[in-house]
């Protein structure tokens, strides 16, 4: 017996949230990353996280559900230090196609 494939209408919609970090030392990717995956752990709770389907993707992605999109930005922004150094993030873009996310993480310093 075959798996079948799962409907269109059955499949969880995504989106991609690409932000960017603003402060005066520059970040390497884990420490962004270990801030953004704790604050929102802290923020949204076990239950809202695995709900969320929040997934790190390639530098200054994230993909989640599309309920979830509202909170995450909150708890972006709830972000004011990395390290014990002053630091933001802000939300540049948020998109349903990980292209144009990418397009606009890239073109966010213009």
């Amino acid at each position: 017996m075959s798996i079948k494939k799962l409907l269109p209408s059955m499949k969880e919609r995504q989106r991609y949230i690409a932000y960017a970090v603003h402060s005066t030392k520059q970040f390497n990717r884990l420490e962004v990353r270990r801030a953004i995956e704790t604050e929102l752990l802290r923020f949204l709770g076990e239950n809202g996280y695995s709900q969320a389907g929040i997934q790190l993707l390639t530098d200054g992605v994230i993909r989640v559900d599309h309920k979830s999109i509202p909170e995450t930005i909150t708890g972006l922004s709830m972000i004011n230090h990395i390290n014990g150094v002053p630091a933001a993030i802000r939300t540049v873009t948020t998109s349903g196609i990980l292209k144009k996310a990418k397009i606009a993480f890239k073109r966010r310093d213009n």
